[in-house]
């Protein structure tokens, strides 16, 4: 089929439309994510976990990270188990809890903010009056405090310094410290709460390097209150709850979230929430501890590189050849967390100082090490592969044979030489490698073979060898050789692994030596299993295969032995190796755990004597304890007692133990008869 001239047209101009306009998608995206010209604020100086931003015009959200400015008209948002705080060019400071959304509205210099929904708290200290507008409700403060919570339907205003005005329609009322003003679609009941919280603040947060931080509440109400710290505002989740007669109490508490009040007479005070988190510290990740350099002309360059910091505005990365970081080489302030830097001979110390907006909430990584020293020689090439290896020759004439090695990065160029033996004075392959590999591509016996690596301003390399061979040996793993494998099965699955790279493998499994009759099956994978084997022994090999079924290789015969046979018994009292004092007893218990499969057990008690040992009695246990009640057969002696394992058609291994008999002898006995019985 031909594409006419109309057709060509046609096609050529669909494409330039659909370019043209997914560049005007793009600019539309790309658009919204820019702040342009508008006027900047504040900025964001704390975050935990997620905060977003909307640009006024966009339709995108956005990540924020701290110390990122704001603008007019910004819309932000907080996640689930998230907090940010945003301080004003003023210094007004508004602290945002989790699942809350404000849009930052100024009319001219005035602070504005439209809440949404959610919790926040504001501390307006700046020159100008902040306004809080929801609904048709307005908040105006001025040198105060407040906490602001619910949406425009239901609005709760807690003033904790100072005093809010708070306008509703065309109701004014000041709303006075202390004072709790709850605002619905009808009316606004302002009250003042006789119980005052003082310390810690709303919004407090806490930082420690410990597991739990010290907390002090301090508040104001006459008698005994009752104080409540809870994970969540509804004190749902109390984590600590305590009467207390006076003014302040204290508390250990580990990280986290919490919300706290003062309980009394069943009236509660309003609600203050804190925070204790655990001081962050950057990871030393480059270079590793006790890590050395070493050049020979130009000083090597050092790459630093620690983990990032969520909130941290720079890292300073100090560098000294003093252990204290005294008169450090390298005193930078980085917003990035890597560096590289090239440094002379001498050891190193070397620590990363991080900045936070948020004072306390970092700490400074642990001193790392390294050195650096200059050598007078180049160090010799280093073989890699091969090493010590084995080759099938028809795989290496069909692939080819790749050699590796590593250099010092001051050589420029090696002389690679393969030999047929170790004195090099049968050289069949030398080449001079601009890099750290060779690729031999001729033919090689079997045998053994040497290769090295020479050059001019550095030693030869050690001589490496690898071997030639007809077929691969491979190594088996399991069953070892002579293994017994036990189980009550008649037939039994067994698991056969071996070691080798990635190919086709055969395993060939018979009951005779020259594997006549084998059962067989083919894998891609180190190991496979065989099932329905029983009892006997089986012998084995593992080959490997080419992609057109050629033999490459083949691991040794093995041979294994399977047995139908009952486990051995733990014993469990008494305790091998014990002493088991009867002065207080009238039987001894004899016990072991179960062993599977078994019907019943056979218990043997021996008494052991300097000319070996005597069998004292034998019994046929269903269960897994025997109550021995002769004592007249004891004697303060060593014992050895054993327990088999019985079921029909299938042996069982001993387990076995030995123990001893004492008898205080300040507790009189009673003797019965002349054998000695213990009471």
């Amino acid at each position: 089929m031909k594409f006419s001239k109309g057709d060509w047209t046609f096609t050529i101009v669909a494409i330039l439309l659909l370019l043209l306009l997914s560049g005007i998608l793009y600019l539309d995206f790309t658009a919204g994510l820019e702040a342009g010209d508008r006027q900047q604020v504040g900025v964001l100086t704390f975050k935990r976990r997620t905060a977003e931003r909307k640009y006024s015009g966009s339709t995108l959200w956005q990540g924020m990270e701290t110390s990122v400015a704001v603008y007019n008209m910004d819309s932000i948002r907080t996640a689930n188990d998230s907090e940010a705080t945003i301080t004003l060019n003023d210094g007004t400071r508004i602290a945002l809890e989790d699942n809350t959304m404000i849009v930052l509205n100024f009319t001219s210099d005035q602070p504005a903010i439209d809440f949404g929904y959610g919790s926040m708290q504001a501390e307006a200290s700046g020159d100008s009056d902040l306004e809080i507008k929801s609904g048709d409700s307005t908040i105006s403060l001025s040198d105060s405090e407040a906490r602001i919570s619910g949406n425009e339907d239901e609005l709760e205003l807690q003033v904790q310094k100072g005093e809010a005005k708070l306008t509703k329609g065309d109701e004014e009322k000041t709303v006075g410290e202390n004072e709790i003003a709850g605002m619905d679609k009808d009316q606004v009941r302002v009250e003042k709460n006789p119980l005052t919280l003082l310390s810690p603040a709303d919004q407090s947060r806490f930082f420690t390097s410990q597991s739990r931080e010290a907390v002090n509440f301090q508040w104001q109400s006459e008698g005994t209150v009752t104080l409540q710290v809870a994970s969540d505002r509804g004190f749902a989740s109390i984590v600590a709850q305590a009467p207390r007669n006076g003014g302040n109490a204290s508390a250990a508490i580990g990280p986290g979230i919490y919300y706290w009040r003062v309980v009394k007479n069943g009236k509660a005070s309003p609600v203050r929430r804190f925070a204790v988190y655990q001081q962050q510290a950057p990871v030393l990740q480059m270079p590793l501890g006790g890590s050395q350099f070493t050049y020979r002309e130009s000083p090597p360059p050092v790459q630093f590189l620690w983990s990032r910091l969520d909130g941290v505005t720079s890292y300073r990365i100090v560098v000294s050849q003093n252990q204290n970081l005294s008169n450090p080489v390298i005193n930078e302030q980085l917003v990035v967390n890597s560096i590289t830097k090239n440094l002379g001979p001498g050891t190193y110390y070397w620590q990363i100082q991080p900045v936070s907006a948020a004072e306390g909430s970092v700490s400074s990584s642990g001193v790392g090490s390294f050195s650096v020293s200059q050598k007078e020689d180049i160090a010799a090439p280093i073989p890699l592969s091969p090493v010590n290896s084995t080759f099938v020759q028809a795989v290496l004439e069909r692939n080819g044979l790749t050699f590796s090695w590593k250099q010092d990065a001051e050589i420029d160029a090696v002389s690679f030489q393969l030999a047929s033996d170790s004195s090099f004075q049968n050289v069949i392959a030398s080449s001079n490698a601009g890099s750290n590999v060779y690729r031999y591509t001729g033919t090689l016996s079997p045998g053994t073979y040497y290769w090295r690596l020479t050059g001019q301003g550095f030693n030869s390399s050690r001589v490496a060898q690898f071997q030639v061979a007809e077929k691969e040996r491979l190594e088996t793993v399991l069953p070892a050789p002579g293994a017994t494998l036990t189980s009550l099965a008649a037939d039994v699955q067994v698991r056969f692994a071996w070691k080798g790279g990635a190919g086709n493998y055969r395993l060939l499994v018979s009951r005779n030596a020259n594997l006549d009759g084998a059962r067989t099956a083919e894998t891609t994978s180190r190991s496979s299993f065989l099932e329905g084997l029983d009892q006997g022994t089986y012998y084995w090999k593992v080959q490997r295969l080419s992609s057109d079924g050629d033999l490459l290789g083949e691991s040794a015969l093995r041979n294994f032995k399977i047995e139908r046979k009952l486990d051995k018994p733990d014993l469990v009292y008494p305790v091998p190796g014990s002493t088991v004092d009867m002065t207080e007893l009238d039987q001894l218990t004899f016990r072991w755990r179960p062993v599977e499969g078994a019907r019943s057990y056979t218990i043997k008690l021996y008494i052991m004597d300097g000319t070996g040992q005597k069998l004292l009695f034998t019994r046929n246990v269903v269960g897994t304890a025997f109550e021995f009640k002769d004592l007249s057969m004891l004697d303060t002696a060593l014992f050895r007692y054993t327990v088999e394992a019985n079921a029909p058609g299938l042996e069982g291994e001993t387990g076995q133990a030995a123990f001893r008999i004492s008898l205080q002898l300040d507790k009189k006995p009673e003797f019965i008869t002349p054998e000695v019985i213990f009471k």
